[in-house]
């Protein structure tokens, strides 16, 4: 079996500096330059195909936040199969959820059926870090007991 790597995406905005924020944002949470992926603009996707295709099972897709991944609801639910089914553990900012232990399926379950949740447009995306710490606060507590 191959060592597990991490494999980073980010999404970047046209703002000066957006690229050089991402790329060491990247390098803090561990990926190697040669592993980073990225998209320039909100309807690109092919670095994102890019990244999730050079993870092997057992890798970590690695993004400084949410939004990076995905730009709505709707992208996060039809991500989240690949990475389950391939075993690819995500990093969001430093936050690693991994979908064969209980808290990573809880939280890959949340993103699956997030977007069956009726929000007004962007919000859903921005409350869904707070789900996934309430989802894992919860499991926590269980374990304690």
């Amino acid at each position: 079996m191959t060592s597990q790597r991490s494999i980073g995406y980010a999404r970047i905005h046209d703002e000066p500096g957006d690229f050089r924020d991402q790329v060491a944002g990247l390098a803090e949470l561990g990926v190697r330059a040669e592993e980073m992926f990225w998209d320039r603009c909100a309807s690109a996707r092919d670095g994102l195909i890019g990244a999730v295709r050079r993870c092997e099972r057992g890798d970590t897709l690695t993004v400084t936040a949410l939004d990076r991944l995905a730009t709505s609801l709707e992208d996060l639910e039809d991500l989240t199969p690949m990475l389950i089914d391939r075993e690819i553990r995500l990093n969001v900012g430093g936050v690693v959820f991994d979908p064969v232990n209980e808290v990573g399926r809880s939280v890959f379950d949340t993103f699956r059926t997030a977007s069956d949740v009726s929000e007004p447009s962007g919000l859903g995306l921005s409350l869904l870090p707070v789900r996934m710490r309430v989802v894992a606060a919860l499991i926590w507590q269980g374990n304690e007991k």
